[in-house]
């Protein structure tokens, strides 16, 4: 009897699984692309020279807000010093602070470089980025007008009339890459490629 039961609630009524929540199909592909993005970027970090580390891990610290009070310190002190407001101490860097000035051009220089370095290898990880962001789209784009095509094809089998739609036509047609290639150089007034 027991075994008869199996498979049925409380009330008779046969037992369901519950439903399993499906992740739309474009979460799934912006975390796939997500993870491509990120297994190639923590690959490039992975590689990088020395000086590259270096110069990243001096951004990240010059670019926060300790740093900045570091030099408003520095800077106040070394001017309090040389203006003779603590006792004890010599001045060694009479205004109008000459040793001051090269101090803070030479740390704007490296700074700048440090800065340089790290942006280019940022820049190159969005190169990427947008590399891969093109194929995708390019991928997609030929699956949509595939798709287009189908849904034509079944609407002539249907009989439904669409050939006077001329947005559908442009739709059904593949991407021309060149033609998008021309219009971006127009627009950027580029001469045209032979």
């Amino acid at each position: 009897m027991i075994s008869k039961l199996a498979g049925f609630n409380i009330f008779g009524s046969p037992q369901t699984e519950p439903e399993k929540s499906e992740v739309p199909q474009e979460v799934k592909t912006t975390r796939a692309r997500q993870r491509v993005i990120h297994s190639v970027e923590a690959r490039l970090n992975e590689r990088r020279a020395f000086g590259e580390k270096v110069a990243d891990a001096l951004v990240r610290w010059f670019g926060n807000f300790r740093f900045a009070l570091l030099n408003l310190f520095f800077f106040g002190g070394w001017i309090g010093v040389n203006l003779g407001y603590v006792p004890g101490v010599d001045i060694f860097d009479p205004p109008p602070f000459i040793l001051l000035i090269n101090v803070v051009s030479l740390e704007a220089i490296f700074l700048s470089i440090f800065v340089l370095i790290s942006q280019n290898r940022e820049a190159r990880i969005s190169d990427l980025r947008e590399e891969v962001d093109l194929q995708v789209n390019m991928i997609a784009e030929q699956e949509i007008t595939k798709l287009i095509n189908l849904v034509a094809y079944l609407l002539k089998h249907l009989g439904v009339p669409y050939e006077k739609d001329p947005e559908l036509k442009r739709m059904m047609r593949p991407l021309n890459t060149e033609e998008i290639r021309e219009e971006i150089e127009r627009q950027l007034g580029l001469p045209p490629q032979k």
